[in-house]
């Protein structure tokens, strides 16, 4: 029988919000309850890739077995959690005001130094909100030939919409002129890069 539903997957268009096909899929093919923040991390992590999704749901539902309840914390054990994922986790803590959670996130990067240094997780911080800017600057004009994916270089543009919500555009700008000014003190030896970060964090988080 599940074998019959991947099957079809093949044929499926790309889904428009795709954390609600993740959830709808979970729920009917699995039986198993995927939470939000769940689906949108694994939305992330998997793109459009439909059967790519398809299969992390099949690992996660066996996963948690008997639980029945997948979590985000489920999602960073068993993918390829990739550090773009926290990044828009902590990006998201901030724009609801979650600062302290935002700051566990971005150590929890920290811990990895081979992988992750603060130069490179605050560059990550900082296309963030870039892409934020442009998504925003786009839906305030009038419809446009050119797709917002295409403008921001990913494949789906679904979750920089959702995400851009969250902000006035006064915000956005407010924010990515602090990023710069962040950038330059870390370079010049001023604020060290890991203090930076906190600084950075604790106070876009107000």
């Amino acid at each position: 029988m599940k074998d019959l539903e991947h099957a079809k997957i093949q044929h499926c268009a790309i889904p428009k919000d795709m954390p609600k096909w993740l959830i709808n899929r979970a729920q009917k093919v699995y039986n198993t309850q995927l939470d939000e923040p769940a689906a949108r991390a694994l939305a992330l992590v998997v793109g459009t890739d439909l059967r790519g999704a398809d299969n992390e749901l099949c690992k996660l539902a066996d996963y948690v077995g008997d639980a029945q309840k997948i979590t985000e914390a489920d999602v960073a054990t068993m993918t390829s959690y990739l550090p773009e994922v926290t990044i828009w986790q902590a990006v998201k803590d901030i724009a609801e005001g979650r600062g302290k959670q935002a700051l566990q996130r971005i150590h929890q990067l920290l811990m990895d130094k081979k992988s992750n240094d603060p130069f490179g997780i605050f560059g990550m911080i900082v296309r963030q909100f870039r892409l934020l800017l442009l998504t925003k600057e786009y839906l305030s004009r009038p419809p446009q030939e050119t797709p917002l994916a295409d403008i921001l270089g990913v494949k789906s543009a679904q979750e920089y919409i959702n995400q851009s919500k969250a902000f006035k555009m006064d915000d956005l700008e407010r924010i990515y002129k602090a990023l710069q000014d962040y950038d330059f003190k870390m370079k010049v030896g001023i604020l060290d890069p890991e203090i930076a970060l906190d600084m950075m964090i604790i106070g876009l988080s107000k």
